[in-house]
């Protein structure tokens, strides 16, 4: 499976988880099949609030999970409706982090509870 994180840099593994799902610099995809990372640069971070529209690339780039710190109920809806499950990362850390957590299945999944209202105040 495909896992995507959104991160401040490019740095793979070692990529710092980002706060917030659609405003992220970057998304770093894992395979926990083979360990392959791909990194994608989100172009679209600047945007009016609801507006972005990640979720329609990770699906493309067959993604079956995000683990993020925080994301609005629209964009949980946009990627469940796509077939992808939304976990929470719970603490700051790396990419590295995150997949230890997935592979001790230490992740929960994100509940409607979860979503953000705003940018700001929910992570």
């Amino acid at each position: 499976m495909i896992i995507a994180v959104p991160t401040m840099n490019a740095d793979g593994l070692n990529s710092a988880v980002y706060g917030h799902f659609g405003s992220a610099p970057f998304y770093t995809l894992y395979n926990t099949d083979d360990g392959a990372l791909e990194i994608i640069d989100n172009t679209k971070k600047e945007h009016a609030h609801g507006q972005c529209t990640p979720a329609a690339e990770l699906s493309e780039k067959n993604v079956g999970a995000v683990v993020c710190g925080g994301m609005g109920f629209r964009a949980i809806n946009n990627l469940r409706g796509l077939g992808i499950k939304v976990y929470l990362a719970d603490a700051p850390g790396s990419v590295d982090d995150i997949v230890a957590l997935w592979k001790n299945s230490k992740l929960r999944e994100i509940s409607d509870n979860d979503a953000c209202g705003e940018h700001h105040g929910c992570h």
